[in-house]
């Protein structure tokens, strides 16, 4: 047997811990990389989460899943290239999770990108039972991109597991506690009057993000005395501040990080009673109405029927039922028309003589 000398133990050692730092690195930065840019590819397209992978339904609504989807080749995109909505947390196609583009196909030339979306409503479809103590659950989300060549068929799916903050309404202000700290201070009102929305007599302050389901509420006074609030809530740079308060429109504030402290409200007199409003005049249908559009012009506008939602034993009672209708801003039908057919909404030119 030979034995080998201290030095070449010690070059071999050498070259191995080596070996085995870099080959640590790359594993490393091979990790690093996915996590932070979440970037796939196929075909010369890469593919990029640009949505969040945490979903907080009470502020943030139901937001699309998105993925910017870009040509880094030098042919234009396959023929039939398209996207779906895949999952191994749901089975089936739900409405709730349609794609756009609408019908799915992605056309790029080379250097160019879009965006393809999935709705997020789809949760919502099925039962939610796996909740934990804090109201979290989560959700396998996934795009698949596919060829449908029928000589070379191709698939590439791009997935996330998105975390879903569920909690229940109403949201109190103990809820959404967090780092971010605001203040400020709602001047007196000295106006006197009792020309206002608020009936209360009271000054009421809220927070709110654009898609938040309801108004929380920080502080709420004597409405001719000066009112202070502080609150330290999450850090968002889309809350809203809404004060309410007699003699004054409702204000309503756009607050950051950046300035959230000493907060300046502006305000606007009413000036004159806001006006009540009462029911007047109904239309009473099976269908409901899926959607409308207005004409400012002519002071018109047409709804649509609401199919897209029927759940009947015998929907062709429905299709029979099924009613256009235009009116003015009076309420009066100007006509209405029966489509005896399904319709999934439609237009109206700006000027009211037509109607898709």
């Amino acid at each position: 047997m030979k034995i080998s000398s201290p030095l070449n133990l010690r070059i071999l050692a050498s070259a191995f811990f080596l070996l085995y730092s870099i080959n640590t690195y790359l594993q490393a930065q091979h990790t690093s990389n996915i996590h932070q840019k979440k970037v796939s590819s196929f075909l010369d397209h890469s593919f990029e989460w640009i949505s969040n992978d945490s979903i907080n339904t009470a502020l943030d609504g139901y937001p699309k899943f998105k993925i910017k989807v870009k040509n880094n080749g030098i042919n234009r995109s396959p023929d039939r290239f398209g996207v779906s909505f895949i999952s191994n947390d749901y089975d089936g196609v739900i409405g709730g999770f349609a794609n756009f583009p609408n019908g799915g196909y992605i056309k790029l030339e080379p250097g160019d990108s879009t965006i393809v979306s999935i709705w997020s409503q789809g949760v919502k479809e099925r039962a939610i039972t796996d909740k934990d103590a804090n109201d979290i659950f989560s959700r396998d989300i996934g795009f698949k991109f596919r060829v449908d060549d029928f000589n070379n068929p191709q698939e590439y799916i791009v997935r996330e597991s998105i975390k879903f903050i569920d909690w229940e309404r109403p949201v109190r202000l103990d809820k959404i506690g967090g780092p971010m700290q605001i203040s400020g201070v709602i001047p007196a009102d000295l106006n006197g009057s009792l020309n206002s929305g608020n009936s209360t007599n009271e000054t009421k302050v809220y927070i709110r993000t654009p898609n938040s389901q309801d108004l929380i509420e920080i502080a709420r006074g004597v409405a001719n005395q000066p009112l202070s609030f502080q609150a330290n809530i999450l850090k968002r740079d889309d809350w809203y501040l809404v004060v309410d308060q007699p003699n004054y429109l409702r204000s309503v504030t756009h607050i950051t990080p950046y300035n959230a402290n000493n907060i300046q409200i502006s305000r606007t007199e009413v000036g004159i009673i806001i006006p009540k409003y009462e029911l007047q005049r109904v239309i009473n249908t099976p269908t409901g109405f899926w959607r409308g559009v207005v004409s400012e012009s002519e002071k018109s506008f047409v709804v649509f029927p609401g199919q897209e939602n029927w759940k009947a034993e015998n929907t062709d009672i429905l299709k029979q039922n099924s009613t256009l209708y235009k009116m003015d801003f009076d309420g009066t039908q100007i006509w209405s028309h029966q489509t005896g057919w399904e319709v999934w909404g439609g237009d109206m030119t700006p000027d009211g003589k037509w109607v898709s």
